[in-house]
C-alpha cells in the first residue's frame, strides 16, 4: 500500500503556477486537469529534471505532466519521447511515483489507465 495522496497543496500549485506562468485563481477544483497543456510538456519535464523542488511541488508537477500526457493522447498528439522522459523522471523519485500510482490508479482518476501505468511503472 502506498502513501495516500489526494492532490496538490495550495502552496505547491502556486509554485508551479509561478514557474510555468499559469494564470490560476487558486480555486480550481481539478487544477491538474484544468491546466493540462501538452504544448508545455518540454518545459514541465525540464523543470522536473532540474531538481531543487520539494516533494509537494514535484508531486504537483508530476500530476500536471501526467494529465498533459493524457490530454495529448486524447488529441492524438502524444509523443513517445515525452512518455519516455516522464517515465524516467518520475521513476527517479520513489515518493512521487508512489503518489502518482495512488492518485491516478488507486483513486481511479486516470482516463487512460494503460498509459498512466506505463508512466508510473518502475524502470529496471
Amino acid at each position: 500500500m502506498f502513501e495516500e495522496y489526494y492532490g496538490p497543496t495550495i502552496e505547491a500549485e502556486r509554485e508551479i503556477n509561478s514557474l510555468l506562468n499559469i494564470k490560476a485563481c487558486g480555486k480550481e477544483q481539478d487544477w491538474e486537469i484544468e491546466f493540462a497543456n501538452p504544448a508545455m510538456l518540454d518545459e514541465m519535464l525540464a523543470i522536473f529534471e532540474e531538481g531543487g523542488l520539494g516533494l509537494e511541488t514535484l508531486s504537483a508537477l508530476a500530476l500536471l505532466i501526467v494529465s498533459s500526457l493524457e490530454e495529448a493522447d486524447e488529441r492524438n498528439i502524444l509523443r513517445t519521447e515525452h512518455v519516455q522522459s516522464a517515465m524516467e523522471a518520475i521513476a527517479r523519485v520513489d515518493e512521487v511515483r508512489n503518489r502518482m500510482k495512488y492518485y491516478w490508479l488507486d483513486l481511479d482518476r486516470a482516463n487512460n489507465k494503460s498509459l498512466v501505468r506505463r508512466i508510473v511503472s518502475s524502470i529496471s
